[in-house]
């Protein structure tokens, strides 16, 4: 099991948590992460993103590229996501 992070870390906990596997320890872990207070979603925010609502941000770089997609991560050049392409395409 992933070590949690101290509520002394995030002043008390997540605002905020978005759990998206349909298990128990996700939910656990969700709500363990979660400050008083705070939201926990699942089918909320899926139901936005399947209606259009949510936009991701995300580049496509191939594998070679791999290296410079770990330095720019380091260097916090990164945006959003980045999604490796294993196929070369």
């Amino acid at each position: 099991m992933p070590q949690r992070p101290s509520p002394r870390a995030t002043g008390g906990g997540a605002h905020g948590v978005l759990i998206t596997a349909p298990s128990l320890n996700a939910f656990t872990e969700g709500l363990g992460m979660t400050r008083r207070r705070g939201t926990c979603v699942l089918a909320e925010a899926l139901a936005f993103a399947a209606t259009g609502k949510v936009k991701a941000d995300i580049e496509l770089q191939a594998l070679a590229a791999i290296n410079d997609v770990f330095t720019r991560l380091e260097h916090g050049d990164v945006p959003s996501r980045v999604v490796l392409d294993f196929g070369g395409h």
